[in-house]
């Protein structure tokens, strides 16, 4: 974003270079279609498992979105982040962050 800002303040203190200006069309260009693409194909969660390979890996807690348990090989990690998982498996993820919102306000008096 920096280059692209230093790229608009050349263009117009010097004027428009046909090589400026493809470079500018360049990186406008590409800027779109990262966001097409992250649009497009977003992210899917990683099921796989660090201790076996394979891919068997569960939410700990349907509730949450913390903890990972491995289905094939009973690996658990309780610190690792669930939240694709959830997402992936159709949780309602606003409803689980509140829920660990007003956990931790209880905890926390």
């Amino acid at each position: 974003m920096l280059a692209a800002v230093v790229c608009g303040a050349a263009l117009v203190l010097r004027g428009p270079d046909p090589m400026f200006v493809t470079a500018l069309s360049i990186l406008v260009g590409a800027s779109i279609a990262w966001v097409l693409v992250s649009v497009l194909w977003p992210a899917r969660p990683d099921r796989t498992c660090p201790a076996c390979g394979k891919e068997e890996l569960l939410r700990m807690d349907p509730g949450s979105t913390r903890g990972v348990a491995c289905a094939s090989c009973g690996h658990l990690d309780a610190d690792q982040s669930s939240f694709l998982l959830a997402e992936d498996d159709g949780a309602s993820l606003e409803t689980i962050r509140l829920e660990e919102r007003s956990r931790r306000k209880v905890e926390a008096r």
